[in-house]
């Protein structure tokens, strides 16, 4: 013996495996760790080397397992693969199917067999087990319940089917096959477990990744996943029971015979009183348990710690019953109800369980997977690996037709019957559990492991390009939807709008900005709240509708407690039910600041929305002036207007909010608003909100439109057609700005046409030469007005606003936002910049040519006209205020 520990004897596990020798398979041997694996004698001994002390070659493990995990995740994820794939193949790598079994390149196989030496290998698979144990509490704790309940008639039947149909296919195939064998129950009842079960959050994240999370597809998928978890779990209950080695050597319980269906029985009547355990006991208490913390304040660290060790305890409890600690992790996260309690766990732990606990899970079933023995016992007809592959592969199929037919049966198409059935067969975490405890339970060999993680890895790896390939169509008649903007939607049709709300503080501002917007009966309203919640440490994005309609909805949501995001649903409820002719869907999407504008961009372009409306990234002080809030909503707001498909308009507010009470109560609020009208199709977007507008009772608008004073200053160039051009091209720009100018003319006559007899709508124009000209322009507005709605005017240059643009300092705004939120207008507005942001050529129609109101000079009111008079011709350097 040296070093206290002993090699008890090696032996090649392609002959024999028995996991209760005591021993530890890596890398072809056993090995019995007498005593002694986590201490060492330390540096000061002979011929000691760095790997002689076990914390430091765990930390090595650690290190290299987390980083290749991580790299290949980062590598994988352009090409739209779930996160589940990379950290497959990291396991791989670091295994005996990768750098260990390296046996071509001798240095290679050393560095492998060196890093993950058996003799450490428990301390490894005993943090590992610790980590899923975390993690499946955390998919417990953001699991909802309820959706269960609320899923529809078609979803239930889809998930029965996909659950039942491949269980019988595998389970009969399997005693076909094996039934001369020494097969047990239990290894018949894993392979159909494997085959029957998928879990919601790896189908999330391919939803996410293909973009499908948020549409009919993907929230029909996720219903039929939720109901399917059910069977997962109480399958995996069962096949715990069935695989415990009690069942082997049963003993008498009571007066009952020693038989192994009474231990199977009393294992899942013992899961089921610990869950309802859970239920009745648990959460109540960790309720009351949130409840303590004192509004506005955050959750103690010693609550924190309480529910974390409960975890701990769940599991102990789940394990001395006969299941997996993993059952009671999950269990114990799915009874405890949403608080900030539990936010804030999830916000300490997340990131933590997902950068190092789960690298080192696969890491460790990594370890335990050889893909050459595989091949060799492939190479063998009358093996049993070739009977196993015919009976994963068939009962797939078998999955993905059974839950086609029945996606058919209930007129669904047959690309989105197909995506149901492939999602279906989406592989997760607790497949790759199971697994991993039929390997520790002796249930299959090494080649059968390595053989099913590589099927589950090439299933979940075609299942994403599959999936996108078949909803190409969808994405087809997405781009129709991407010409949809202000300018088409007139007063009389309804206008969708996507309302970004990042806080509570958001709330009044849009709030006031609905009520300004004239939702009536004949020109409705249909909002969608979207409130952005940052998402830290996952992949997967969620999107949670609230049907605000539904019975005992808001008493549901008092249960979990009066969080932010009820807060914002509550206000836009209230709202909902004072105003008329508004409809309001709340929408709570959890994703990465990086990714966010995805999700936004997606929804709008499902729901068919015209406006999106996104919070500026400062907000009011105290003072008067604006502070940063967060620099991440900015560059959440610049990629928004870069790929949004339709109208972007970004919200400053500075007072429009304060008034959002007396709107919530339906009473008319007084505004004043102000259009800045230089030119260009987001100048026509600002217009044609302000014309709603108008339309309001309570609504005085006034249109100031700013004139070049000279006809060349009158052609715009975009910035980048700006420097040395042909004659031909200078020729092609000037029409274009020719054309761009025409559909000003015409957009703005017939506004003028429109509200000819309205008294409340101002229309003046005004002479510009330079930039100081604009800047007196709007300064001469009376200081009456409170919103200011402008064009963002990006890609123009005009000498009207080249000196503003150069001295921008938040160029999302354009040069005209950006000086109405300045100091240097000498008052305090609220400002709305309006971007057109569809792709393509520009169909705005040229409208016909409309008869303008004819005006005539009034030198009482700085040559102010009137529609009764008639204004000379010639007045090029004259200022008009023309009341339409």
């Amino acid at each position: 013996m040296e070093d206290d520990e002993m090699l008890i004897r090696g032996i090649n596990r392609t002959d024999v495996f028995d996991p209760t020798l005591g021993g530890v398979n890596t890398f072809g041997y056993f090995q019995c760790i007498l005593i002694r694996t986590i201490s060492s004698n330390g540096l000061f001994k002979k011929n000691v080397t760095l790997f002689d002390i076990p914390l430091l070659a765990f930390a090595i493990q650690i290190i290299f397992m987390v980083s290749i995990t991580h790299a290949l995740v980062a590598i994988l994820k352009p090409l739209g693969q779930p996160r589940i794939v990379g950290e497959i193949m990291g396991g791989f790598i670091l295994g005996p199917s990768g750098i260990g079994g390296i046996h071509l390149i001798p240095e290679m196989a050393t560095v492998g067999n060196l890093l993950f030496q058996g003799r450490y290998f428990i301390t490894l698979d005993s943090f590992a087990n610790f980590g899923i144990l975390y993690f499946f509490f955390l998919v417990g704790l953001g699991t909802d319940a309820t959706a269960i309940k609320r899923a529809g008639r078609t979803a239930c039947l889809i998930a029965c089917v996909s659950f039942v149909v491949p269980f019988i296919t595998a389970t009969a195939m399997s005693s076909y096959y094996f039934s001369d064998k020494n097969f047990t129950d239990a290894c018949h009842i894993l392979l159909a477990v494997i085959s029957s079960i998928s879990t919601v959050p790896v189908l999330s994240r391919i939803l996410a990744h293909t973009k499908l999370l948020h549409t009919e597809v993907g929230r029909f998928a996720t219903s039929t996943a939720t109901f399917s978890d059910t069977f997962s779990w109480a399958l995996f209950v069962f096949f715990c029971s069935v695989s415990n080695k009690r069942i082997q050597h049963p003993q008498p319980i009571g007066n009952l015979p020693p038989s192994p269906a009474w231990v199977i029985l009393l294992v899942i009547l013992m899961a089921s009183i610990f869950t309802t355990f859970c239920l009745l006991v648990v959460r109540p208490a960790i309720s009351w348990l949130a409840r303590q913390t004192m509004d506005g304040e955050a959750p103690s660290t010693a609550h924190q710690s309480i529910v974390l060790g409960g975890v701990l305890i769940a599991g102990l409890v789940s394990d001395a019953i006969g299941v997996h600690p993993v059952f009671g992790a999950f269990i114990y996260g799915l009874a405890i109800s949403n608080s900030p309690l539990t936010s804030a766990i999830i916000d300490n732990i997340d990131s933590f369980v997902y950068t190092w606990m789960i690298p080192i899970f696969f890491g460790a079933i990594g370890l335990k997977c050889d893909i050459y023995t595989l091949f060799e016992g492939l190479g063998d007809d009358s093996n049993e690996l070739n009977k196993i592959l015919t009976i994963y592969i068939t009962s797939s199929v078998t999955k993905l037709v059974a839950t086609t037919v029945v996606g058919l049966t209930y007129t669904m198409s047959v690309p989105e019957s197909l995506c149901h059935g492939l999602l279906a067969n989406s592989k997760g975490l607790l497949e790759m559990l199971i697994l991993y405890i039929g390997m520790d339970r002796a249930l299959i060999t090494t080649e059968v492991l390595t053989m099913m993680v590589l099927i589950t890895l090439a299933i979940t790896t075609i299942v994403s390009p599959m999936v996108s390939m078949l909803q190409m169509p969808w994405k087809q008649r997405h781009v129709v939807y991407k010409r949809r903007n202000l300018q088409k939607s007139r007063p009389g049709t309804e206008l969708r709008m996507l309302a970004c709300i990042h806080t509570v503080r958001n709330v009044p501002s849009m709030i006031g900005l609905l009520a300004a917007s004239n939702p009536t009966k004949r020109s409705p309203i249909f909002v969608y709240a979207l409130h952005l919640m940052e998402l830290t440490g996952r992949a997967t994005n969620m999107f949670i509708v609230h049907n605000m309609n539904s019975k005992g909805g808001q008493n549901q949501r008092r249960m979990r407690g009066q969080t932010q995001s009820e807060t914002i649903i509550s206000a836009f409820e209230s709202y909902e039910q004072h105003a008329g002719g508004i409809s309001v869907q709340p929408i709570i999407a959890m994703s990465p600041y990086a990714t966010m504008h995805e999700d936004i961009c997606a929804i709008a372009g499902d729901k068919h929305v015209s406006l999106i409306v996104l919070p500026f990234h400062k907000e009011q002080s105290l003072s008067g002036g604006l502070e940063g809030t967060n620099t991440s909503i900015r560059s959440l707001n610049e990629q928004v207007l870069v790929y949004a498909p339709c109208s972007v308009g970004i919200l400053i507010d500075r007072g429009l909010g304060g008034a959002a009470k007396f709107a919530m109560g339906g009473h008319h609020v007084a505004r004043h608003v102000a259009v800045i009208f230089i030119g260009g199709v987001d100048d026509r977007e600002a217009l044609a909100y302000a014309w709603r507008m108008a339309e309001h009772p309570g609504i005085s608008l006034t249109v100031l439109r700013l004139i070049p004073g000279e006809v060349e200053n009158s052609k715009v160039m975009s910035k980048f057609e700006k420097h040395d051009t042909c004659e031909r091209e200078a020729r092609i720009i000037n029409m274009e700005a020719d054309k761009e100018h025409q559909l000003d003319e015409d957009f703005v006559n017939e506004f003028r046409l429109r509200n000819i007899s309205d008294e409340t709508v101002v229309y003046i124009e005004k002479v510009a030469h330079n930039s100081e000209d604009t800047v007196a322009a709007i300064r001469s507005i009376d200081s009456i007005h409170d919103l200011f709605i402008v064009g963002r005017g990006q890609g123009r240059v005009t000498p009207l606003t080249e000196a503003l643009e150069e001295t921008s300092e938040s160029p999302e705004l354009g040069p005209i936002g950006d000086f109405l939120v300045s100091s240097d207008l000498g008052r305090v507005v609220s400002v709305l910049v309006l971007h057109y942001s569809v792709e393509g050529p520009l169909t705005t129609p040229t409208l016909p040519p409309a008869s303008v109101a004819p005006v005539s000079e009034n030198p009482g009111h700085q040559n102010t006209c009137y529609s009764d008079q008639i204004c000379p011709s010639g007045k090029q350097n004259g200022d008009w205020d023309v009341r339409v």
